[in-house]
């Protein structure tokens, strides 16, 4: 059940670059659409990335796959009785995972736990309960690092084809 309001702009990929394959995508609509920077886009499977670029018929979204990304997504990890906050902020190429730093006091998340998107961090950016994945492992980390979780993505980012950009309609 998604508690933020959000509409769907159905699109398609058309240009992947090879050498930044995990990097980014250009879709074919953009500012005429009402596509904005920050707005999510999503897969049938999960979210696949944000929009970093628009012009008027095309946009240019930065995949959550990035190893470059400096932004970090607001997550939530839901397991059978809690939920808990977190930030995407990195991408393993060799595993094929997201980190995800745990921001909520948590001893232990079980595997196979949700994580969506948490709807926080302001209007125009992703809404809440976007699909991002399923955590593989839990790590309690050291004072440095703090807890965190690896995450398996929803989506295959090595089959786009056909993507949705999500608008929030809520204020």
């Amino acid at each position: 059940n998604l508690s933020t309001d959000y509409e769907l702009k159905y699109t398609n990929i058309i240009e992947r670059d090879a050498n930044n394959w995990s990097n980014e995508v250009t879709i074919n609509i953009g500012s005429n659409s009402d596509v904005t920077n920050g707005m999510a886009v999503i897969t049938s499977k999960g979210m696949i990335g944000t929009v970093t670029k628009v012009t008027p018929v095309s946009s240019t979204v930065t995949l959550l796959t990035d190893e470059n990304a400096k932004s970090q997504l607001p997550d939530m990890i839901t397991d059978s009785s809690n939920t808990y906050y977190g930030l995407l902020n990195s991408y393993n190429i060799k595993s094929k995972t997201f980190n995800v730093s745990i921001l909520s006091t948590v001893d232990k998340i079980a595997k196979g736990a949700s994580v969506t998107t948490s709807g926080l961090g302001g209007k125009g950016k992703s809404p809440k309960g976007l699909l991002v994945g399923t955590v593989t492992s839990f790590s309690s980390g050291d004072n440095a690092t703090g807890k965190t979780v690896t995450v398996k993505p929803a989506a295959n980012f090595d089959d786009l084809n056909y993507v949705a950009v999500v608008k929030r309609t809520d204020s």
